[in-house]
């Protein structure tokens, strides 16, 4: 990635009037990422319009952050994070990557990387020591970018989810901030 590109991305909350963009990326990231681990049925029959009515939801959630990449006015990623969601960490402060989405013609190019530093830069201001995320465990695309940034997966840490009818297994991964 060159430096110009990196010095103009922009991170920025995200807000009702950016939903339809937020929803585009979305869908053609996780169309991409997922066109291998889920069948084509079910990643051709999600719609924009699902996407929209969930980041509705995502922005009303007072709990979450979310954060926008943008390069010249345009959306390419975002990140979606707040405190952590599982039971077991309730005892110290962590914090949770609920999502990170790059639009497909920009992996490899800095903006996860950059909003990655940017929930970084957050959980520091709120004191919390420790992130943790969830990623199906068949994503080697997206393990291989959080290993990156300096995760580990918790080998005996897993769980079963159902994602349109489709039975998976995640993985956690944890890093301290």
């Amino acid at each position: 990635m060159s430096l110009a590109i990196e010095q103009s991305l922009k991170i920025r909350p995200a807000c009702a009037q950016d939903v339809t963009n937020l929803a585009k990326v979305h869908l053609v990231s996780w169309r991409t990422a997922y066109r291998n681990i889920l069948p084509d049925d079910v990643i051709d029959g999600v719609t924009l319009d699902e996407f929209e009515h969930a980041w509705y939801d995502h922005l009303e959630d007072t709990y979450r952050t979310n954060l926008i990449c943008e390069w010249d006015g345009a959306v390419v990623g975002f990140a979606g994070f707040g405190p952590a969601l599982d039971d077991d960490e309730h005892t110290r402060p962590t914090g949770e990557i609920y999502g990170m989405y790059v639009d497909p013609s920009w992996w490899r190019k800095g903006a996860g990387t950059t909003m990655w530093q940017s929930a970084v830069d957050s959980f520091a201001t709120k004191q919390i020591k420790d992130v943790v995320l969830w990623v199906y465990e068949p994503n080697l695309r997206a393990r291989h970018f959080y290993e990156y940034a300096g995760f580990v997966c918790e080998a005996d840490v897993t769980r079963p989810c159902d994602r349109h009818g489709v039975a998976l297994t995640e993985v956690r991964y944890r890093r301290a901030v």
